[in-house]
């Protein structure tokens, strides 16, 4: 996963990747020459040029669900869930 942090001015840019009813697929429905210039990180993933940041992430275990559907906590469990 990576993470463009985005100036005031990239307005613009941010609902380019927002909208997914105009934009299903922006790095391949839009054609570089549009302005949206970017290069790819190590990893492969699409870093926009003129950002504040990019942070790039890793899963490295299953998530831990800390809220059930009804908004209460839940306390995490480790181990075997039998």
């Amino acid at each position: 996963i990576l993470l463009d942090i985005l100036s005031a001015p990239q307005a613009s840019t941010a609902i380019t990747f927002s909208r997914r009813d105009l934009y299903p697929v922006p790095f391949t429905s839009i054609p570089r020459s549009a302005g949206v210039k970017y290069t790819l990180s190590d990893d492969g993933l699409p870093v926009l040029h003129g950002v504040v940041g990019a942070l790039s992430c890793r899963l490295v275990c299953i998530p831990i669900p800390l809220w059930t559907t009804s908004g209460q906590a839940q306390e995490p469990r480790l181990g075997n869930p039998s």
